[in-house]
């Protein structure tokens, strides 16, 4: 995800691949691997002594570990943990090794990260990690196959070469692994200090450690320096506005921070589908490179840096990204904001008190304000939450955006996602198929309808943030129904008065849920007012004349048959 621990993992990485850099060969082309060695450097870290040639974390056994890698000579420091200022930046405080800490109940946190970064470290099975890799992009190999993107089908046998290529650095890397242990259980570590995060890093020769606390939790990660990664020329297959919309939100939500060396839009990611999906979106040749493993707690990620030629938008002045956002539509604000749900947002189907599915869509973001132009446009209210702020699309109004999503996208577009078996799309896919209305809404002629109780008596109302689908709705139903049609602060409103409404059956179903909302407020003990003013509808006409209703508000005292 993007944030804090994104830029942990940039800031971890050595240089770009195809970028040329004081320690790194450029890689080769077009699926070329290239395993750099550069020359000897005055002043470079110092390699990790030679250990014994074990498998760390890896029951089943595996590569045995070379005696000692062949690299830069050491620097004056023999110790091969070492402080690496160009790996921390000079923005936070760094100390050494037996430095007392300043921060009361600091020496605390930093046995606890420690600790589970040895736990994690010591279950990790690599074996393990670079099979379900291969596994994974297999399946998408296969699945792209059938789905006719057979151009994408030789990419993603060029990545799985280099995943193999990888995996075998990696096992005669175990040793170095094992050192990084040691060097934990010894306190040879390095401590960063931010405004709301404590993290420690260990810097072996091929292999650094980064352990971070953030929100509460715990962030483990493994980097892999001076370690090659392949280009890749990626065919032209998807196009059109809603291509772009789409590769804008998901840059927007879930992009590599720019950076002043290049204008390359990145995207640093642990999932494989989101790697593919933004070498499609951003054709042409791009760099891709392994930069390491996210040791995550409940499953080990490997991690991905990818670089396409095509230029950031993040590059764009907050000022030309929001003006480039008013002049967009509802429905592409709606395209965009699906991209930025894919990637920083959620889809989930959750249970609502145990009685029915309950559809909810969010996407989390951090203080831009262009995510808040585009729930200001769609009518949706961010929330903050940890210091982040949250949109959420909720029950029907899930619904109607994944329809409208769905609608709007090309087919092609929408092929390719089921193909990468984004899971978040099969949810949205699933929601839009749902028949949903909120709990106490009125179903009229499949439009969900809010019940509506004010001074001046009952109404159904309906809203809408689009005028013209309001204007859909009002003639839909004038022939059958006497509506109106209101604008308001929050959008456009279908309104209908009990008071000119004359179905029976409308009726008994609005007395029906007023009840039920009443007596689950009583048994909560909430919302006094809310159950006074729905005594006091119930009392009045046009309600009143059609109570007592069989199996409603029984027994209820203050109901009493006309």
């Amino acid at each position: 995800m993007g944030g804090r621990r994104e830029e942990m993992d940039l800031a971890m990485s050595r240089g770009l691949p195809g970028i040329s850099t004081g320690s790194e060969e450029p890689v080769g082309s077009h699926g070329e691997l290239k395993s750099p060695n550069p020359a000897p450097e005055s002043g470079a870290r110092a390699p990790v002594p030679p250990t014994e040639n074990t498998s760390v974390g890896n029951p089943a056994g595996g590569p045995k570990a070379d005696a000692a890698p062949t690299g830069p000579l050491p620097s004056a420091n023999n110790d091969p943990v070492t402080k690496s200022l160009e790996v921390l930046g000079n923005s936070r405080e760094v100390i050494g090794p037996g430095v007392l800490p300043q921060i009361l109940g600091e020496e605390e946190r930093i046995k606890v990260l420690v600790d589970e970064a040895i736990r994690r470290l010591e279950r990790f099975n690599a074996d393990e990690l670079w099979r379900k890799e291969m596994e994974e992009w297999s399946i998408i190999r296969e699945r792209l196959r059938t789905s006719g993107f057979s151009e994408l089908v030789k990419v993603v046998e060029e990545i799985e070469r280099y995943i193999a290529y990888v995996r075998d650095w990696f096992m005669n890397h175990n040793g170095e692994v094992r050192m990084i242990i040691e060097a934990l259980k010894s306190g040879k570590t390095v401590i960063m200090r931010g405004k709301r995060s404590l993290s420690v890093v260990i810097n072996g020769v091929d292999i650094d450690l980064m352990i971070e606390e953030i929100d509460g939790g715990v962030i483990v990660m493994m980097t892999f320096e001076r370690l090659g990664g392949l280009v890749i020329d990626v065919p032209k297959l998807l196009v059109g506005d809603a291509v772009a919309l789409l590769k804008m939100g998901l840059e927007l939500a879930d992009g590599a921070p720019k950076r002043v060396s290049t204008a390359g839009a990145r995207m640093v990611t642990a999932n494989d589908w989101q790697v593919l999906l933004w070498m499609v979106l951003n054709y042409g040749s791009c760099s891709v490179r392994i930069i390491g493993v996210d040791l995550n707690k409940e499953e080990p990620k490997v991690k991905w840096n990818v670089v396409p030629e095509a230029r950031s938008i993040k590059h764009l002045p907050a000022s030309v990204l929001k003006s480039i956002i008013l002049s967009m539509d509802l429905t592409q604000l709606k395209i965009l904001l699906l991209g930025g749900i894919l990637g920083d947002g959620s889809v989930k189907l959750q249970r609502y008190r145990g009685q029915y599915v309950y559809p909810v869509i969010t996407l989390v973001f951090g203080e831009g304000k262009v995510w808040s132009v585009v729930a200001e446009r769609l009518g949706l209210r961010p929330y903050s939450n940890r210091g982040k702020y949250v949109i959420s699309i909720n029950g029907a109004k899930a619904v109607r955006f994944a329809r409208d999503v769905l609608n709007a996208l090309p087919e092609r577009v929408k092929d390719l996602l089921s193909a990468l078996a984004i899971e978040k799309w099969a949810r949205l896919m699933s929601i839009a198929e749902m028949h949903f209305r909120g709990r106490y809404q009125i179903d009229i002629n499949g439009i969900a309808f809010s019940i509506r109780i004010s001074k001046t008596g009952i109404s159904l109302e309906h809203r809408e943030v689009e005028k013209d689908r309001a204007v859909q709705i009002y003639k839909q139903l004038k022939n059958d129904y006497k509506v109106r049609l209101r604008r308001r602060k929050k959008g456009y409103y279908v309104v209908i008065r009990l008071s000119e409404l004359s179905d029976e059956e409308v009726m008994k179903k609005i007395i029906r849920l007023l009840c039920m909302k009443y007596q689950e407020y009583r048994e909560r003990g909430i919302y006094e007012k809310t159950r006074q003013s729905i005594i006091n509808a119930l009392k009045r006409r046009p309600l009143r004349s059609f109570i007592p209703i069989e199996g409603c508000c029984k027994p209820t005292p203050w109901i009493t048959p006309p």
